[in-house]
């Protein structure tokens, strides 16, 4: 990981594990659950890791595959520690999420359990969140997020940026005679 500032965070980072265990793990990221195993298609995920790679680094993001409870059922949606101990309030706020078009959504911090609660129900039905899709969160304020969504079934405007960031480097690389 990087340092506080510009700090990218993948939720349960492999990156944290020793070298005898990582291993592989590259390949397939796999996220357990007390209730939940899924099992992330590797394509997706380096999807995400590519659309964070491209966000601005003077601002944190983390990464957070989507399980079950996220978006079905309870709705819950839990953030990684580090993340919330280091940028985000140590007292119950809203906090906005901007989804890929510029729409705001409106969902309730809750510190003492590190995660949204009220809102993000809302959130995830609005934009057809399905498990095994992974999301990436990027502050870009005090309490204001940025979420871009590589989906598992379809594509979604991330990577279709994604796919014509390839298409102009490609373009760019072939010389015409």
């Amino acid at each position: 990981m990087m340092g506080i500032k510009g700090t990218h965070i993948l939720d349960r980072d492999v990156r944290d594990m020793p070298d005898e265990k990582r291993r592989g793990k590259r390949k397939r990221a796999v996220r357990n659950d007390s209730h939940n195993q899924v099992e992330f298609i590797p394509s997706v995920m380096e999807r995400a890791l590519e659309v964070q790679s491209n966000l601005d680094t003077h601002f944190p993001s983390f990464i957070k595959p989507m399980i079950r409870s996220n978006v079905t059922g309870g709705f819950w949606l839990s953030l990684p520690k580090l993340f919330c101990d280091w940028y985000l309030p140590s007292h119950d706020s809203s906090i906005t999420l901007v989804n890929e078009n510029g729409e705001d959504y409106y969902t309730k911090y809750l510190p003492y359990r590190r995660g949204f609660s009220a809102g993000w129900k809302g959130f995830s039905i609005a934009h057809d969140l399905e498990e095994g899709d992974i999301l990436v969160f990027h502050l870009v304020g005090a309490c204001r997020m940025k979420v871009y969504m590589v989906r598992v079934n379809h594509f979604s405007a991330a990577d279709a940026a994604l796919s014509l960031l390839h298409l102009q480097a490609h373009a760019g690389s072939i010389h015409y005679r």
